[in-house]
């Protein structure tokens, strides 16, 4: 990314100019809008990163968190989106100080519409990263049940695509905006994104959903099954009654939807770490949801169908459920 580097440009020589050419307006983000203010990182804090790594993990885990907060402001004509473009336009205003430049610079579409992509890519249609996992499931299930080929249903990726294309209306990216998440048209089908958020992503490629694939085997469906005798008991050392034990450590089967808490060294906006006050940072839980009833597909929910409504911030909102 050019955009950080640009910014050392006055360290080198306060006479030192940086000229920009660019196709379209663009959004110039607020500093600080995910929670944290940009700045220089100290000597100190460096060697702290460097010698306690759960210290730098924390950090990470609590810029994630904050920037997992922003997503209702993707949602077209929500409060969080006009609250969000409002900062922005003042913002930017405030910077360019300039009428003219601010009728070119400033962008007449929704913040987030479009953006910089990233061309370090290992992505499909409507994927975003972090697939690598879910490919391995498929290779370990090749490999280990001997099968020929395995290839996603017709009906699957119409499915999908129609569910895609029916969620993408409500959002910022469906906009009269030029964005390479359109195949680089202003009116053309989203084929980038993913119809939902980073939490979202993770869930549904959690679980494998075979019923989508037609999988085709070398000969009898079952005769990966072999001798009828497990790996493990091959190894003359192997612990052949691992699964007696004293407590239920297993991993949890069904719908059941079991989360962890943010710590307060997630939830604190002044982290010492961080060096963030109030002053210099966006406070993303005042981001509202829109008063549309919005229906939230959790995967592996089969049972109730989740409904968020009307709220006054992202970090208190009802959920009604519905059997």
């Amino acid at each position: 990314m050019l955009i950080p580097m640009a910014a050392r440009i006055r360290l080198i020589s306060a006479r030192a100019r940086c000229t920009t050419f660019i196709r379209e307006p663009t959004w110039v983000a607020v500093s600080g809008f995910s929670g944290f203010q940009p700045r220089r990182f100290e000597p100190d804090e460096k060697d702290r990163f460097t010698k306690d790594p759960k210290a730098l993990h924390t950090f990470r885990r609590w810029l994630e968190h904050n920037a997992n907060k922003t997503y209702p402001l993707f949602f077209a004509r929500s409060e969080a989106q006009e609250e969000a473009r409002n900062e922005f336009v003042n913002s930017m205003r405030d910077a360019l100080k300039n009428p003219g430049l601010e009728e070119k610079v400033i962008p007449p579409w929704a913040v987030g519409c479009r953006r910089l992509p990233n061309h370090y890519m290992f992505l499909g249609p409507n994927s975003p990263i972090a697939q690598a996992n879910y490919i391995c499931k498929h290779i370990t299930r090749i490999q280990q049940q001997g099968i020929k080929s395995i290839e996603v249903t017709k009906e699957a990726v119409d499915d999908f695509i129609e569910h895609k294309d029916q969620y993408m209306k409500d959002m910022v990216w469906n906009e009269d905006c030029r964005s390479w998440y359109k195949g680089n048209t202003a009116d053309g089908k989203i084929i980038a994104l993913w119809p939902g958020s980073t939490l979202h992503y993770i869930d549904t490629l959690r679980q494998v959903r075979y019923e989508d694939f037609k999988v085709q085997d070398f000969g009898n469906h079952f005769s990966y099954l072999g001798n009828g005798m497990s790996k493990l008991e091959m190894a003359p050392d192997a612990d052949l009654a691992y699964y007696i034990r004293q407590r239920d450590d297993a991993p949890i089967i069904g719908s059941k939807f079991v989360y962890k808490k943010a710590g307060p060294e997630l939830t604190a906006i002044n982290m010492t770490t961080a060096k963030a006050s109030e002053e210099t940072t966006t406070d993303v839980s005042r981001l509202k949801f829109t008063n549309r009833v919005r229906h939230i597909c959790i995967p592996q929910a089969y049972l109730c169908i989740y409904t968020i409504e009307s709220s006054p911030s992202l970090d208190n909102h009802p959920i009604r459920v519905q059997q």
